[in-house]
């Protein structure tokens, strides 16, 4: 994995999810999309928006529980106030594996840490994560070392460097480390053969060459006023990939409002098979969200910062007080004619600004919104808006 963080703080508990071609993410806390979904409202200006938003609010969780004060209440508003109590009952429900998908968390504490032995069961009971004593402030390198073996051999070998020795060098008490793997063939892969080049309509303005892959197919389809949405299934059949088109390609912002937690569920439930024309481009690229930055500039500011954040439940303040001083998510999305990989996936030129004709023609050739849902937790395990350049030429 890159080197994400450039400092981490003394005596803080240090989350980092990770979502990508096995979608490195995590598995939700909650059956709650219009909380997942507003994550990636507040993420929309990036070039290259993907998250992981049940990994997010998953770590967020956790350490939710281990907060008290001012920081508990912040915390808790992102669960629409629910107690510590019910957010650990709803973790220990959590599907952490399902066919194609698999969840693997654990926490790792500093020799100098006395964590208190109600976290460390919750930890170890509801979120059924890993716990485990490391080097962190004494030994970077074999600290490191430890934690990556340890996710080398959960996943035989596939994810190996988690985290570095440069990122331990400021002397972290803890680190929660979340990595969900997902990956699968669509229930009926494209036909290479019938990949073609075409244009990729940003803005009326911006425009690039992408490649296209089509086919004529019935898949679950809606239409209103504001989105067309097609849906793939994939062979991990607890999951199926949503595309939401903007129908005005010229107010994607309006439309991405309109796209909350109510209206997923509506879609889910309107979705009927049909006979489509459906064009996709290929897509392949990663995304860093610095969930901290975010949430600072919010009401969420007491548990990332000194002196106001209060997490005594995790080691009663002993030694010192912890904060979160990075909550990063690394999220990479591919998919191709074959399926759909998240480690946190036609020859005629047309504009994309007209009317949809009579036929049904799903062509998104302009900005839309990709939604992996997880039917099992009815929540979204992983979204994004594609949207750039870099999202997808050259592959």
């Amino acid at each position: 994995m890159p080197d994400l963080i450039k400092k981490i703080t003394r005596s803080i508990p240090f989350a980092r999810s990770f979502a990508g071609l096995l979608i490195l993410a995590l598995a939700p806390l909650s059956a709650d999309p219009n909380a997942s979904l507003s994550l990636l409202q507040a993420v929309k200006t990036q070039d290259a928006p993907a998250i992981a938003p049940t990994a997010t609010l998953d770590m967020l969780a956790l350490l939710y529980y281990g907060a008290d004060g001012r920081t508990a209440t912040q915390l808790g508003a992102l669960f629409g106030g629910a107690s510590q109590q019910q957010v650990t009952e709803t973790a220990a429900k959590a599907q952490r594996q399902l066919p194609g998908y698999q969840r693997i968390g654990s926490v790792w504490f500093s020799e100098r840490v006395a964590v208190t032995p109600e976290f460390l069961q919750a930890v170890d009971g509801q979120w059924k994560f890993y716990t485990g004593a490391a080097p962190l402030r004494t030994d970077p390198a074999k600290a490191a070392s430890q934690i990556n073996f340890y996710y080398e051999q959960q996943t035989n070998g596939h994810i190996k460097n988690v985290v570095s020795a440069r990122e331990l060098v400021n002397q972290p008490d803890m680190l929660a480390v979340i990595v969900s793997a997902f990956v699968s063939n669509w229930a009926t892969p494209f036909d290479a053969g019938k990949t073609r080049d075409d244009v990729f309509y940003r803005s009326g303005d911006e425009k690039f060459s992408v490649k296209m892959m089509s086919d004529v197919r019935d898949v679950p389809y809606f239409a209103d006023d504001t989105f067309q949405v097609a849906a793939l299934d994939v062979q991990a059949k607890d999951f199926s990939v949503l595309f939401f088109l903007p129908k005005n390609a010229r107010q994607f912002d309006a439309a991405l409002s309109a796209l909350n937690g109510a209206y997923l569920l509506d879609v889910q439930g309107k979705l009927k098979k049909q006979t489509v024309k459906l064009s996709l481009p290929r897509v392949n690229f990663s995304n860093t969200t610095n969930w901290r930055d975010v949430f600072a500039k919010s009401k969420l500011a007491d548990p990332f910062t000194p002196g106001k954040a209060n997490f005594s439940r995790i080691n009663a303040n002993q030694p010192e007080p912890l904060y979160i001083s990075h909550l990063i998510e690394e999220t990479q999305i591919k998919w191709n004619e074959v399926g759909i990989e998240a480690r946190s996936a036609g020859t005629a030129i047309a504009g994309p600004f007209g009317e949809i004709p009579s036929e049904i023609e799903f062509k998104a050739n302009h900005p839309f919104v990709f939604v992996i849902y997880n039917k099992q937790e009815q929540d979204v395990a992983f979204a994004g808006i594609i949207q750039s350049k870099t999202q997808m030429v050259g592959q």
